[in-house]
């Protein structure tokens, strides 16, 4: 019996703490600063292959995908290789999704590339939608890609993400035959683009200061309105981290009544037990002796 009352005390703790490790966590990501993608820099392994990364490489003789030691930063690197082009390219890559509520939000994808006799080598940024499901934005470094052999170039692209996205995928691309290596991969959130303000007319006076004053109204109205979209970015935030927190409350307020519910069946348990021993032991079982007035017996209400 002590066991389970034991037990049911280190649930609650462990209730408790997973509690306290979800305010934490929400209360760190509200940063917005850190990388969003996890091993971005191939260093961490599972089971022989990078940690947080999933890959696809079509049928070919040859064709692989490894860890590779020729790495921009640390000791690793992601590595593809294509001996011959396909009929029809698959689009070998090694890939990661990112949840969270990024819809309206302008994302920065950025990373390393070394490529040896590659047709292209690039990075993407895909953007899913789950009802309907398909892909509503891809963002690549298209600009920058490289094709042929040139060594380690930072390349990245600025997306802004459809508000309808449900999740992102950032994607390693390794297009046509050849090898390219993949390092420092990230994925950060940037500061709203700024608002555009349309120029007056030809002819028009523009109202209000001239000169060094109105350059400078203008660079006070921009800072706000930056400043505005950043709070109704926060703002977005905020009330998803909220909801969760409602969902993981609901949760554990189940959990909560379930544990009632145990601790008055053990309770219930254990007076049982203790009427059963006493009847065993011979003992009549008496109700409880009555008020009495003053000077009496009491043996005599018994």
């Amino acid at each position: 019996m002590r066991d389970e009352v034991g037990w049911l005390s280190d649930r609650r703790r462990r209730l408790a703490s997973g509690l306290v490790f979800y305010v934490a966590a929400w209360m760190t990501g509200a940063a917005g600063d850190e990388n969003l993608l996890q091993n971005g820099g191939f260093e961490a392994e599972d089971g022989g292959k990078p940690a947080a990364w999933d890959v696809f490489v079509g049928p070919q003789a040859g064709a692989l995908a490894d860890v590779d030691v020729s790495a921009h930063g640390g000791k690793a690197a992601a590595m593809l290789f294509t001996p011959e082009p396909y009929e029809t390219d698959p689009i070998n890559n090694w890939s990661q999704n990112v949840l969270g509520v990024w819809g309206g939000h302008r994302l920065e994808l950025r990373g390393f590339i070394k490529s040896e006799n590659a047709g292209q080598a690039l990075l993407w940024l895909q953007c899913w939608r789950r009802q309907p499901w398909g892909v509503l934005h891809i963002g690549t470094t298209s600009e920058q890609v490289l094709v042929g052999t040139q060594d380690w170039t930072e390349v990245s692209t600025e997306v802004d993400v459809p508000v309808d996205t449900d999740f992102l995928t950032v994607r390693c691309v390794l297009k046509g035959a050849g090898r390219a290596w993949f390092d420092d991969v990230s994925l950060r959130e940037l500061p709203p683009a700024p608002v555009e303000t349309k120029p007056p007319a030809a002819g028009a006076q523009a109202p209000g200061p001239s000169g060094p004053e109105q350059r400078q109204a203008q660079q006070e109205l921009g800072g706000l309105e930056n400043a505005l979209g950043a709070l109704k970015s926060d703002n977005q935030k905020l009330s998803e981290m909220l909801r969760g927190l409602r969902e993981e409350n609901k949760g554990l307020s189940e959990e909560l009544q379930q544990l009632r519910e145990e601790l008055q069946r053990l309770q219930e348990n254990l007076h049982g037990n203790a009427a059963g021993e006493a009847t065993e032991s011979g003992e009549e079982k008496r109700p409880a002796p009555a008020l009495v007035p003053h000077g009496e017996n009491p043996e005599r209400y018994r």
